[in-house]
């Protein structure tokens, strides 16, 4: 059986047992009031875009809050202030397409990369926003999400979530967590990728993570259009302007096999209640 098959194979038996092992949404689940937080535009498309439609479709009150502001995804080639002004404009454009009003999407304005020196900043506005709005549920990155800005998102809200003393639903989406074997090959056309991708592996048990964490899967199939139209909004991080060959695209990580993750008819949450139910 040569690498390729087995990667398949695994794929194949991973997604089924968790499928199997899954619970499904009701109705009233769907219409429970939430509060989305992105490290940064796009992220609430890819990890979450399916139950971000779909509870907007069972008419649900959603608010999208990035944590961001974008600014160094291609620093190299657009201006700061250009960049983080274009990102706003897709960021509404993604969620309007996911059934969200402009007036529900906003954003802290922290500078890209720089949220885990600022967390006792984004600790209190998160704060002021749980308190004002009240949500019943509320949507984080997984905590073992390995870029910084998503693992000190989690880190973040669930402290505010302690300071606000009441119990909230709580769904962690993956995004990165998916950037490891067999989601996508072991070997990647740099040294540097092959290296995170390996520690990334081993991090997660080589895919047990996603047996053991991810058991509560929402059935998206139905609104897979909708959600990626709402991705191609973003379209600094999804498509490549002529001027620019070099511009990153995510369908450059992995070959379109870190991508090809967001597309499948169903999104996987890791679930539990705060503040007793919450992970030790």
């Amino acid at each position: 059986m040569s690498k390729l098959s087995v990667q398949g194979w695994l794929q194949r038996y991973f997604l089924r047992r968790m499928e199997l092992a899954a619970v499904k949404p009701d109705s009233l689940t769907l219409q429970k009031s939430a509060m989305v937080f992105s490290p940064h535009q796009d992220d609430e498309s890819l990890g979450c875009g399916g139950m971000i439609s779909r509870k907007a479709m069972a008419g649900a009150e959603v608010k999208i809050i990035f944590m961001t502001d974008g600014r160094t995804s291609h620093a190299p080639f657009i201006g700061n202030e250009e960049l983080i002004a274009l990102r706003a404009r897709e960021a509404v454009a993604a969620g309007l397409q996911l059934g969200v009003s402009e007036k529900d999407i906003l954003s802290l304005g922290l500078t890209d990369g720089t949220l885990q020196l600022n967390q006792a900043q984004a600790r209190d506005r998160v704060t002021e926003l749980l308190e004002l709005y009240q949500p019943k549920q509320v949507f984080i990155p997984y905590h073992r999400e390995p870029p910084p800005d998503h693992w000190v998102t989690n880190r973040v809200v669930r402290a505010a979530l302690r300071d606000l003393k009441r119990s909230v639903e709580v769904f962690e989406y993956p995004v990165w967590f998916w950037y490891h074997w067999p989601w996508v090959k072991l070997l990647q056309p740099t040294r540097r990728a092959t290296r995170e991708v390996v520690i990334n592996t081993l991090r997660n048990g080589l895919g047990l993570k996603l047996l053991l964490d991810f058991r509560y899967v929402v059935q998206v199939e139905e609104v897979l259009g909708r959600k990626r139209t709402a991705l191609e909004q973003h379209r600094s991080q999804m498509f490549r302007p002529a001027t620019f060959p070099n511009w990153p695209i995510l369908q450059d990580v992995s070959q379109g096999e870190f991508l090809a993750c967001f597309f499948k008819p169903y999104e996987a949450y890791y679930r539990y209640c705060t503040p007793e139910g919450e992970y030790k």
